[in-house]
């Protein structure tokens, strides 16, 4: 048969199924989109006859959301077609994968053609292209286009339909040609050989590899979607994890790089989640929720917002009637604040919290417990996804913010406001997987006794963030982090469970009462002594995964395993209360109240009866005396357990009642084998009266001769800035820094971290005056980056038992100036008062005020200093609240004492300026 090309010069054609074709014009690899395109110019076929001639089927009508009947980019339709011949087998060589997978229709996108000009000028198309990750042809390295370069109209559907295939290689709006011009070669294939068509092909080999590995995806379609491009953001953010899977050997500029994107990999554990029983299942919940708990602790805190005490109902107010711009003058509403409340919304299941009632303990989603059910992660790799979760929540509200700060006008009479006020409402629907829309993960099943492989990755091209690094330096610090919040709190959940075990098997009757005295680890409490419901036990959820009194109290000696005569002789200690309470006294230890604290004091003096509590040398059994206590043995025993109730508390374990607050701020009582004089000579952890403290100003403000410069500033780092003398001992130069009018100070304490302390203006004009004296000067605090300096030299240079000596020399002669006066009472208790009494007086009087919650004296930070240094600014005061602030105190020092921090700094820079000038010659 001859026949004319449309565009070429006559050639002798074969007929292959009824229609013009030659493999001549086929090009390997190419799509089905180019091969249906050229055949349909050559025999002059619209797409219902292309459709009706090659596949026997008719075109599907109708707009289609999804995916559409006739889609290219799969070809499932194309097999065992009532037309099945030559024609439908080349173009079904044509779709991107011909195994149908799943990770095909993850990576690629059949709503817009995307195409490379020089590609379609030649009649070619390869499926590659539409893969959105990718941003250049592999062939040419020109972009990607999905739109006409004339109109701007979007191109048809990557599918048989009329606007894409009636007019091949046209726009159907305007008619332009998509690359400029068209020139339909006989040899085609020749001129996208000498392109290397080897790239296409390496692309396709990279998937077939891919999938030979295996990678097992999550339902995607299950995730909820609130943002338009939440597609594409996931179909790139596959690709970008499967390249962490299998490399994709293309140039750097191929590919969309995202300005942000992460890849976290991670390890699945030995047992799958199907292969799990109710229990186990059960058991993992719970240990999800502690890992959960503690890490939102943490991230509190490493966000530096661990100075808001708002509890849940307060961040949900934030999220949903606030706008992003702040509440009140007291608190900024920072992006960070709003994307925490999205994650604990997405993470936790709602709780109906009735005043007066003890709150329901935190329970999470199962989805997200459960997460992933085909293959169970480890719990580092779940605490992982957890971080990974609370950026894409970031990133989305980052996104919000700046949408709204940019809308004009303002307020509830623009509808797109409001609209936008509730767009950042989770959307969230409880039978859902609650995957945030940026994030994807795929995983390899475990073969052969191995492991498998778990990739978790999140992505988004927005530039919402100002920081681009911030991210980055948060993961490398989250993972130092999960490791040590998983070994910290799943060894006490384990050892609570094993506990738990025990008590399970024991029989019945041999745990209904303890009889004699027993080793910690070998007592065995009933239901009603074991303190799982004691008098004093907190109505929230304590910190640590316990479940009684002896679990508590075992965590509590851990941690000082690293000291083992400490931990044994506070072992002793708490051996003799514990049985006390559960032989003597019938009550489990969180139920002890004053009167029981004050008999166990008098009972160490002398234990009865001998027979039960004191070892006889030729006795056998174990008993907790070897004889009566003395009064130093006494004072250590209370001390201990002041020291166990006050971590008790500190973990949200037991409460501290009026009468257990009582006894931990008292000094321990006397017993009847104490004298006055050795009860006197106890601890220095009264308050002071106010006679006493106007002693002590006078004596440092006033006695220059007798109490220098250096023991003045001792007294007031104590006082006004409640250090501890190992604190006092570690300040250095760099840890007094200026930030916009105030005077600060970071104090390392005994807690990982520093704490920011506002100095009144007592102790700035003190420590300004040393700076001045001793030729150093304070560093400027801009955006943490005190942190980021190198330590300067020791602001004092003396070693805690000379610090302790000059504050000692200043009580002195504050107890001379009281016996001048004739307060022979307060003369005598001056020279026993330590730093501890110093600071919380004035912590009392802060107490009083109700400056404690004005956030002046900072909270302990857990966070690295690499991280640190990426945090924008926040956890400071504005000028003007710092100075009202200070201002409101001032009643609580001396008049003479007074004075203004802009005139002291004024003063210091003149007085530097003038002594570093040269001198007149």
């Amino acid at each position: 048969m001859t026949t004319e090309s449309v565009f070429g010069a006559p050639s002798q054609l074969p007929l292959v199924g009824g229609l013009i074709w030659t493999n001549d014009w086929s090009v390997r690899g190419e799509s089905a989109y180019s091969f249906l395109a050229k055949l349909g110019v050559k025999n002059y076929l619209t797409a219902r006859d292309l459709c009706r001639a090659v596949f026997g089927l008719p075109l599907a009508s109708g707009n289609y959301s999804h995916r559409h009947p006739r889609e290219l980019l799969h070809g499932r339709w194309m097999q065992n077609c009532p037309g099945s011949g030559p024609l439908s087998t080349h173009a079904l060589t044509g779709v991107i994968s011909q195994r149908n997978s799943v990770l095909s229709g993850a990576i690629a996108n059949s709503d817009h053609l995307r195409y490379c000009a020089a590609c379609l000028a030649s009649g070619f198309h390869h499926p590659t292209h539409q893969i959105e990750a990718l941003q250049r042809c592999p062939f040419h390295h020109f972009v990607l286009q999905e739109a006409c370069a004339k109109c701007g109209a979007k191109t048809p559907r990557y599918a048989l339909t009329p606007a894409l295939l009636d007019t091949p290689f046209q726009c159907p709006t305007c008619g332009a040609w998509y690359a400029g011009h068209f020139r339909f070669l006989t040899e085609t294939a020749d001129e996208i050989r000498r392109e290397g068509p080897d790239r296409g092909d390496q692309i396709l080999q990279w998937i077939s590899n891919v999938e030979r590995i295996a990678p097992n995806w999550p339902n995607l379609n299950g995730w909820v979607c609130s943002s338009e491009d939440v597609e594409r953001y996931r179909r790139i953010a596959v690709i970008q994890t499967l390249r962490s899977v299998e490399p994709l050997l293309l140039p750097d500029d191929a590919t969309v790089n995202l300005r942000r994107h992460w890849v976290v990999e991670g390890k699945l554990a030995q047992t799958t989640g199907a292969q799990c029983s109710p229990p186990e299942l059960a058991r993992r919940d719970r240990r999800r929720a502690v890992l959960y708990k503690a890490f939102r602790r943490w991230l509190w805190g490493a966000l530096g917002l661990n100075r808001f005490r708002f509890n849940r109902g307060h961040l949900d107010r934030l999220m949903t009637t606030e706008p992003p711009l702040g509440v009140g003058e007291e608190f900024a509403t920072t992006s960070e604040v709003k994307a925490f409340a999205v994650w604990r919304t997405r993470f936790e299941n709602l709780r109906d919290i009735i005043p007066g009632e003890r709150a329901p303990k935190t329970e999470l989603r199962l989805e997200v417990s459960r997460w992933p059910v085909e293959a169970e992660v480890t719990d580092a790799t779940w605490l992982m996804f957890c971080a990974l979760c609370f950026l894409a929540d970031l990133d989305s509200v980052n996104t919000w913010t700046m949408g709204i700060l940019r809308m004009e006008p303002k307020g509830p009479e623009n509808p797109h406001w409001i609209a936008l006020l509730n767009e950042i409402r989770p959307q969230i629907v409880p039978k859902l997987f609650p995957l945030p829309p940026h994030l994807t993960y795929a995983f390899t099943r475990p073969e052969h006794a191995h492991r498998g492989r778990l990739w978790i990755s999140i992505c988004s091209d927005s530039f919402a963030c100002p920081d681009p690094d911030f991210c980055t330096k948060f993961i490398s610090s989250t993972s130092m982090a999960v490791t040590r919040l998983a070994a910290s709190q799943l060894a006490a959940l384990d050892e609570a469970d094993q506990t738990q075990g025990a008590i399970c098997m024991t029989p019945t009757g041999s745990a209904i009462s303890i009889a004699e005295p027993a080793r910690l680890y070998e007592l065995n409490p009933s239901a009603t002594l074991d303190g799982s419901s004691g008098t004093y036990r907190m109505p929230m959820a304590p910190l640590i995964a316990v479940n009684n009194d002896l679990q508590a109290i075992r965590v509590w000696l851990r941690s000082y395993d690293a000291n083992p005569q400490t931990q044994r002789a506070f072992t002793n200690a708490i051996e003799k209360l514990v049985n006390w309470a559960y032989v003597a006294r019938g009550k489990p230890v969180s139920s002890l109240d004053k009167t029981d604290f004050f008999a166990f004091e008098a009972f160490l003096s002398n234990p009865q009866p001998t027979a039960l509590w004191i070892r006889h040398p030729n006795q056998h059994a174990w008993r907790p005396f070897r004889q009566p206590q003395s009064p130093q043995s006494i004072r250590f025993v209370m001390d201990v357990v002041r020291t166990l109730f006050v971590w008790l508390h500190r973990v949200q374990y037991a409460s501290v009642s009026r009468e257990l607050q009582t006894f931990m701020t008292e000094r321990p009582r006397a017993s009847s084998a104490q004298t006055a004089s050795e009860f006197e000579r106890g601890h220095d952890s009264e308050t002071m009266k106010p006679d006493e403290i106007e002693y002590l100003w006078r004596a440092v403000e006033r006695n220059p001769e007798q109490c220098p410069m250096e023991h003045a500033l001792i007294a007031k780092l104590s006082f006004y800035g409640m250090l501890s003398i190992p604190e006092i001992q570690q300040l250095r130069c760099s840890d007094v820094g200026i930030h916009k009018g105030a005077i600060l100070l970071f104090v390392r304490r005994r807690r990982p971290g520093r704490q920011s302390v506002y100095a009144v203006p007592p102790l700035a004009a003190a420590l300004l005056e040393w700076l001045r004296y001793s030729n150093m000067r304070p560093a400027k605090i801009e955006k943490f980056d005190l942190f980021s300096q190198k330590p300067g030299a020791a602001l004092l240079g003396l070693s805690q038992a000379t610090v302790r000596v000059k504050l000692r020399h200043a009580l002195n002669v504050a107890a001379r100036v009281a016996e001048s006066e004739g307060d022979a009472q307060s003369a005598k208790r001056l020279p026993k008062i330590g730093t501890r009494s110093l600071k919380r007086t004035f912590a009392a009087q802060l107490t009083a005020v109700g400056a404690d919650k004005w956030g002046l004296f900072g909270d302990v930070t857990d966070i690295s200093n690499s991280l640190l240094k990426r945090v924008p600014e926040r956890g400071f005061l504005s000028e003007a609240m710092v100075a009202d602030r200070l201002a409101s105190l001032s009643h609580l020092w001396p008049e003479e004492q007074t004075y203004s921090l802009d005139d002291l700094l004024t003063e210091f820079t003149e007085r530097r300026t003038s002594a570093n000038a040269p001198s007149a010659v």
